[in-house]
């Protein structure tokens, strides 16, 4: 994480800097949720370290930040059923790739705005996730029509 970009912005204050919100006094930014290999910063969160002896409230936490990484997790295989092209290895330059990436985001959170959410049921990959519809998630529609559309481009 040290040599990423990301990480050099973040430690300037150049991205990760807001908008804030107050909880219980204190401002708190945008937060990247990392494992425990990471480095803890003011930036990036991580789980307590397994030591076996958890606080009641650590052990509360930690169950809440598992959650998070699933959510994560989901969001990640979500982004990769719909966008093929990130499921399996990309032989495109390394200059193209990122534009690539972020143009995958960006499409995919103009779907979600305009409500042509993907189904997750019917993409046929093998993820490691289940989906849990009583809170919310995985009520999705199809959006390969945008899909076959872009790879036309």
């Amino acid at each position: 994480m040290r040599i990423s970009g990301i990480y050099d912005l973040a430690e300037k204050g150049q991205i990760l800097s807001g908008p804030t919100r107050n909880i219980n006094g204190t401002e708190i930014g945008p937060l990247v949720a990392g494992d425990s290999a990471y480095p803890l910063t003011s930036w990036l969160i991580k789980p307590y370290p397994d030591r076996g002896r958890f606080t009641s409230e650590q052990k509360k936490i930690s169950r809440k930040f598992s959650a998070l990484r699933c959510v994560v997790g989901q969001a990640f295989g979500i982004l990769k059923g719909r966008w093929r092209l990130l499921f399996k290895k990309n032989e495109q330059k390394t200059s193209t790739l990122k534009k690539t990436v972020i143009a995958a985001c960006v499409l995919h959170n103009i779907c979600i705005e305009r409500g042509d959410l993907y189904d997750t049921d019917s993409d046929g990959l093998d993820d490691s996730f289940e989906h849990d519809e009583s809170e919310g998630r995985a009520v999705f529609n199809n959006g390969i029509g945008l899909e076959k559309h872009l790879k036309t481009l």
